[in-house]
């Protein structure tokens, strides 16, 4: 976890100011019969507010092993499928989990 990170707030699923969910359909067959669904329910348990600087890093990546210049991007330090990402003004990121 980088140093310059603050809790802001913390929440149980009664008092989350985010609640949500999904449903995904998915078949073995092309025809989509004998749908199958997953149903899947999100609240937020807590916000942190982290600088750009620790929560995005500058990474050289190649599209596959015959590439001969790598292209510069940015992914997240903080990563993780319970994660979403808001950007404030200033650059600074809002991370909820």
């Amino acid at each position: 976890m980088p140093k310059s990170q603050s809790n802001v707030a913390a929440y149980a699923e009664s008092d989350s100011p985010l609640k949500t969910d999904n449903r995904i359909a998915y078949s073995a067959y092309k025809d989509c019969r004998d749908l199958r669904f997953i149903d899947n329910d999100f609240y937020i348990v807590s916000v942190k507010n982290y600088s750009s600087k620790a929560a995005v890093e500058k990474i050289k990546a190649k599209e596959n092993c015959y590439d001969k210049q790598a292209t510069a991007t940015y992914q997240f330090k903080i990563g993780g499928p319970n994660k979403f990402y808001n950007t404030y003004k200033g650059g600074h990121f809002g991370v909820y989990e």
